[in-house]
Formats: structure tokens, sequence, C-alpha cells
């Protein structure tokens, strides 16, 4: 007779599962991550579910999409979608990636790195993909808002007009 599981072990199975999904699939992961930089509750909308299926196959390399152009609206998610929640997606599967952020604002490219930042510590995922899973880390030495590295080589480094690029060393 096997033993019935008791309701913690069947949500610490539940978030097991969710977790491994978001690893998966980035538009679940998007549903998933939401609140940990948000202060609202994620209202899908279909317009997320394609860019985020757009920006999956992109980062998986698939060969029809060597160049993404995402033309949206304003107050579309899509600079959390295409920038954040992308950036700490990709890092799961490649934490050896280079991030460049360039926008013609610092404060932007702060905000953004802040907010990536702040999803790659939140208590939902660092404690399953960097403690847990033992991806990455972020690393001790560089960590600002525009500009941070990871153990295992990734980084992302913002920069506008006024940025210095030139000897930053990317990898393309």
């Amino acid at each position: 007779m096997t033993k019935r599981k008791t309701v913690s072990e069947l949500q610490q199975i539940l978030k097991e599962q969710q977790y491994e999904l978001a690893e998966q699939n980035f538009y679940y992961f998007i549903k998933q991550a939401w609140t940990s930089i948000e202060n609202s509750t994620y209202v899908d909308s279909y317009h997320i579910g394609n860019v985020a299926a757009h920006i999956q196959a992109h980062l998986e390399g698939e060969s029809s999409l060597k160049k993404l152009i995402i033309n949206l609206p304003p107050g579309t998610s899509k600079s959390r979608v295409c920038t954040i929640f992308a950036t700490a997606w990709d890092w799961i599967h490649r934490p050896q990636r280079e991030v460049l952020l360039a926008s013609n604002s610092h404060s932007i490219i702060c905000e953004l790195g802040d907010n990536i930042r702040s999803l790659v510590t939140s208590d939902w995922y660092y404690p399953y993909w960097c403690e847990q899973k033992n991806l990455f880390k972020p690393s001790s030495t560089l960590w600002t808002k525009n500009k941070f590295a990871l153990d295992k080589g990734g980084f992302l480094k913002g920069v506008s007009p006024d940025s210095k690029i030139t000897g930053l060393g990317t990898s393309g």
C-alpha cells in the first residue's frame, strides 16, 4: 500500500512542476515571475503570448529568427517582456550570456537593470534557480543598477549615448 501524500508534500510537488514549466516555457515564466517585479497581478493578453513565443524561439537559436523586431505601442509591457523577463529566463539556460542594454536614456537603463536584478534576486527566482539548481550566482564584486556580472561569465551592461562601450569585450 502506498502512503498518501500530505497537503504540504503535494504543494511542494506542484511548486516544482510550476518551476519546471516556467523553465521550459518563456510565456509561463512571465506569468509566474510577474509579481516579483510588479505590485499588480498579471493580466494576460494575446500579444504577450505571441511576443514570448518569438523571443523564446530567437533565444533558442531558431534559424528562421536571426533578426527579430518587435513593434508595439507604449504601455504594452514590451520592456518587461523583451528585456527584464527575457534576460532572467535566458540566464537560466545560458548563464554565460552577455547582455548589452542600450537606450537613449540612462535612467531607463538603470530602471531596467534594477528590475532584472530585482527579479534574479527575488524570493521566487533566486532560491530555485540560483540556490537549489545552482545554475549561477550573481557576482558579489560587480553588482550595480546598470552593470552586473554572474559567476558563470554572463553579465549585463547598460549603455546610453554618453556611455563608453569600447573595450567591453563582448563576444557578440
